[in-house]
């Protein structure tokens, strides 16, 4: 039992943070990008504590481009609203 919250449970919270952020994304809404970012960040802190340095790497990456896509749908949906 042990095992299953090894990490802090910030696997489990990333996977589930993930499941939702892709399907919110799936339905075109734009919360989805920052629960992704939640998800990446929980990853990245997952793979620091697994003394992983690619998993946490990319998960920054993967940070940053929540971030970004955040950014763009939000500033784009404020054009829309202008225009």
């Amino acid at each position: 039992m042990d095992s299953l919250f090894q990490y802090y449970s910030v696997d489990w919270l990333g996977m589930g943070a993930t499941f939702f952020s892709l399907w919110w994304l799936g339905d075109k809404h734009w919360y989805g990008f920052a629960i992704g970012a939640v998800a990446a960040l929980c990853w990245a802190v997952f793979g620091f504590l697994t003394h992983s340095s690619p998993a946490t790497f990319a998960n920054l990456v993967f940070l940053f481009l929540n971030i970004r896509g955040l950014m763009k749908w939000r500033g784009e949906a404020k054009l829309n609203k202008a225009g």
